[in-house]
């Protein structure tokens, strides 16, 4: 039995934002209020259980940004690069804690994503993928701090579902935490 429940309003028209769900709270970063406008910084919460509506936290650090990409890895909420006012990729990433509602820097990314990045998601036991347009397949390893350069999976007949697709996961030499589908070959 399938129940829906409406979800408060976001405090603003917002568009080119990241988001993510962290444990019982989606967390939503950056984005555009206006089509002109510069990148915002800000980042708003909502927790599913208290219903309390839409609070804003610590902004991210570092510059307004759109098309940044968001997971969460053990109780914890990663943002990588995106664009900035200049329409300049950004390579930083940050971890956010919800605990202290604290932002920590993270080793940036080797190369700048393509934009805009598709999808971060869990690779093994201590590994995040980001999965982009690019020639790589980068991983981050939250434990040591640091990326890692894996080759381009080869299209087969199991994949990652993505809103552009499915995403191979041959060859990457982990099991990938997460639900895989078979392509429409």
């Amino acid at each position: 039995d399938v129940r829906v429940h409406p979800l408060p309003s976001v405090p603003a028209a917002i568009a080119g934002a990241s988001g993510t769900l962290l444990g019982d709270q989606v967390l939503l970063i950056g984005g555009l209020e206006t089509a002109l406008g510069p990148p915002l910084d800000r980042v708003w919460r909502l927790d599913l259980v208290t219903e309390g509506g839409w609070q804003a936290v610590d902004p991210i650090p570092g510059p307004g940004r759109i098309d940044a990409v968001a997971g969460t890895h053990r109780s914890v909420a990663y943002v990588v690069g995106g664009i900035d006012r200049q329409d300049q990729p950004l390579l930083d990433v940050w971890r956010y804690d919800p605990a202290l509602n604290a932002w920590h820097a993270c080793s940036p990314l080797p190369r700048p994503m393509r934009s805009p990045c598709e999808s971060l998601v869990h690779v093994g036991w201590d590994m995040l993928a980001v999965i982009d347009e690019g020639e790589d397949l980068l991983v981050y390893h939250p434990n040591t701090d640091r990326w890692s350069r894996r080759d381009r999976p080869d299209l087969g007949p199991i994949g990652l579902l993505t809103s552009r697709g499915v995403v191979p996961l041959a060859d990457i030499d982990a099991p990938v935490d997460g639900e895989t589908v078979r392509s429409e070959e």
